[in-house]
């Protein structure tokens, strides 16, 4: 009587078994075939987003308000992919809209600029944060006077699980320039669902 391998169920003979080398071959690739198909239903594209700015975005300075950082939303002009539905570009060009239920992977990308006016101790705030201000994800850099660590990508991002009235999420960014506008170029911002709604 044939046995199964232990971890996948594939069906073999034993030394013991009368001879049947087409109807092994065919009970085993039926099973590898079955088994490939349950697979395959289990291994599905992952709900995922990006989108993109082409343009460099002018970000005004940052006016020190006692107890607050103002932060500018980066706006962005295109969608690399959706296959979640967690865009739109042309009424939330700014946000990401998420379900509540799943885990996600969120990043966020932007080019730093080379200050054209540095104060003496320049630097720049990127942060991800929900649609209630709270933030998720933050980088804070303090520059060398000189512009050393100027002019460079930063990416940020993590693990989030929006809550209901937090669905919504948005990239933004601040800094300390003595020039009343610095460009920020190369954003992206992008999500990707890794576990499903229970």
């Amino acid at each position: 009587m044939p046995a199964t391998t232990p971890n996948r169920g594939y069906p073999y003979p034993l030394p013991a078994d009368p001879v049947d080398v087409p109807g092994d071959i065919c009970r085993l690739a039926q099973a590898v075939n079955n088994d490939l198909l349950t697979v395959q239903g289990m291994v599905q594209a992952k709900p995922m987003a990006q989108m993109r700015s082409s343009q460099p975005q002018a970000v005004p300075t940052a006016v020190a308000v006692p107890g607050t950082i103002p932060l500018t939303p980066l706006v962005f002009d295109s969608v690399d992919f959706d296959s979640g539905g967690y865009t739109n570009i042309t009424t939330q060009p700014t946000l990401l809209t998420l379900t509540v239920g799943p885990a996600y992977w969120v990043w966020a990308t932007v080019r730093f600029p080379q200050f054209t006016k540095a104060p003496t101790e320049p630097s720049v705030t990127f942060r991800v944060t929900s649609n209630d201000a709270t933030p998720l994800f933050v980088d804070n850099e303090m520059f060398q006077i000189d512009g050393t660590v100027f002019n460079r990508t930063h990416t940020i991002g993590g693990l989030y699980i929006p809550t209901a009235g937090d669905e919504s999420i948005q990239a933004l960014v601040a800094h300390n320039s003595d020039n009343p506008t610095e460009v920020f170029t190369e954003a992206s911002f992008g999500v990707m669902q890794i576990r499903p709604v229970a």
